[in-house]
C-alpha cells in the first residue's frame, strides 16, 4: 500500500511539473500593450472609420480625410492615384514620431501601373514607406523604406538627407503584384551607441517575411537636428505630419496611375521582429500563440548604400505556421526553452525521476506477486 501511494504521488508531481513547464514556456509578450495607434477603417459612418482603435496611445490619432475621392467600403480605405486624395493624422502626438523605438505595421494592396514613385506611409522629414520607381517589371513593384530622414534636411551645413537616412534596400528580391495583398513593416530604433537601425519587413502570406535591415550612426549635431525634426510643428500642414497614401503634394504634379488600399495600419511604441509579427492576425487584435510559429534559418548578405557613412544589411527571414506537434525535440530546441523559463529546466529532471520512480515501483510490486 505505502508503494502504490508513492507511485500515486509521484504521477502527480509529474503532471504538476508538466503544468509549470506548459506556462513557463508558453508566457509571451502581448504586442498590444505596445500598441498606440490602430487604423482598421471599421464603422457605421465616416468619422468612425477614420477613428484610432487603439487605447494604449497618449492621444487618440484620428484620421483626416483629404479629397473627395477617398472611399471606404467594408473596413478597406481606397486611396486612388489622383493628386490631392489621401489621409493624415495630425503630428502633435509623440505616438507617431518616436522614432526611437517604433514599428509601422499595414495590410495594403495596390492597383494600376507601377512605373513610378508612390508614398504609401510617411511622416515628412521621419520616416517613409513607398513603392520605388521604374518598376513597373512584370515581377511586380519593389517597396523600401527609409527612417530618421526622408528628403534633404536642414539646419547642419553641409549635410544632407543621405548621410542620417537609414534606407534598407529591397533590391527587387521580393516584387509584390498589382492587386495582391501584402504585409509590410518597418521598425525604427535608436540604440545606446547611437546607432539608428531600420528594419523593413515584407510578407504575401502574413506568417513568412522577408527581412532587409540598414544601420546608421548618429553624431551628437544629427541627433539634435533629428529632435528638431520630431518637434511639434506651430501649425498642421504638409509638413511633419503623418499621411498616408499620399501620391504627391502639388497639383500641378501629374497622377502617377497607382492607388492603394488599406485594410489595417498599426503603430507600437516598440521594436517587433519577424516573430512579433507573425503572431498579428489582420483585422483583428488576437494574436497567434508562439507554439503556432516557427523560425526558419537566415541568411545574411551585407551591403553598402551610396551615403560613406550607411551600412546597411539585407537578411531575409521566414516565418512559418506550426502545423503538427513534434514528435522529437532536439538538444538546440531544448536549450532554447530552458532559456526562456525555469519550466523548462525543472521538467526534464522532474519526468526522469517520477518515470524511474513509477517503474521501480512497478517492479516492487510484480515481485509481490
Amino acid at each position: 500500500m505505502t508503494k502504490k501511494i508513492l507511485c500515486l504521488a509521484l504521477v502527480a508531481l509529474m503532471l504538476i511539473a508538466g503544468g509549470i513547464s506548459a506556462m513557463a514556456n508558453n508566457t509571451t509578450t502581448d504586442i498590444n500593450d505596445n500598441l498606440v495607434s490602430y487604423w482598421n477603417f471599421e464603422g457605421s459612418n465616416e468619422t468612425e472609420m477614420l477613428s484610432d482603435k487603439s487605447t494604449k496611445g497618449q492621444s487618440a490619432d484620428n484620421l483626416t480625410k483629404v479629397g473627395s475621392d477617398v472611399t471606404f467600403t467594408d473596413g478597406v480605405a481606397y486611396i486612388p492615384s489622383t493628386p490631392l486624395n489621401y489621409l493624415q493624422a495630425t503630428s502633435g502626438n509623440p505616438d507617431l514620431k518616436d522614432v526611437s523605438s517604433m514599428t509601422v505595421f499595414m495590410k495594403t494592396k495596390y492597383v494600376g501601373s507601377n512605373t513610378d514613385f508612390a508614398d504609401l506611409f510617411s511622416y515628412q522629414g521621419l520616416y517613409r514607406i513607398y513603392k520605388k520607381a521604374d518598376s513597373a517589371s512584370s515581377a511586380g513593384a519593389v517597396f523600401e523604406a527609409s527612417a530618421f530622414a526622408t528628403k534633404n534636411i536642414s539646419g547642419i551645413t553641409g549635410v544632407d538627407s543621405k548621410a542620417v537616412r537609414a534606407r534598407p534596400i529591397n533590391a527587387g528580391a521580393e516584387a509584390i503584384q498589382a492587386d495582391q495583398w501584402f504585409y509590410i513593416a518597418l521598425s525604427m530604433e535608436i540604440t545606446a551607441e547611437n546607432k539608428g537601425v531600420a528594419t523593413l519587413y515584407l510578407s504575401t502570406d502574413s506568417m513568412t517575411y522577408a527581412k532587409y535591415v540598414a544601420e546608421i550612426t548618429f553624431t551628437d549635431a544629427l541627433l539634435e537636428n533629428l529632435a528638431t525634426r520630431q518637434a511639434v510643428p506651430t501649425t498642421v500642414n504638409e509638413t511633419n505630419s503623418v499621411t498616408i497614401g499620399k501620391i504627391s503634394v502639388d497639383t500641378d504634379i501629374p497622377d502617377r496611375g497607382v492607388g492603394f488600399y488599406y485594410d489595417d495600419i498599426r503603430i507600437y511604441n516598440t521594436v517587433l521582429d519577424e516573430m512579433d509579427l507573425a503572431r498579428i492576425i489582420p483585422n483583428s487584435l488576437e494574436l497567434r500563440s508562439e507554439s503556432e510559429i516557427t523560425t526558419v534559418a537566415t541568411t545574411t548578405q551585407a551591403t553598402t548604400t551610396a551615403a560613406s557613412t550607411t551600412t546597411a544589411a539585407t537578411t531575409k527571414a521566414t516565418t512559418t505556421a506550426a502545423t503538427t506537434a513534434a514528435a522529437t525535440t532536439t538538444a538546440a530546441e531544448t536549450t532554447a526553452e530552458e532559456s526562456e523559463g525555469c519550466g523548462g529546466v525543472i521538467a526534464a529532471p522532474v519526468f526522469a525521476l517520477v518515470a524511474g520512480a513509477c517503474a521501480t515501483c512497478c517492479v516492487v510490486k510484480r515481485k509481490r506477486k
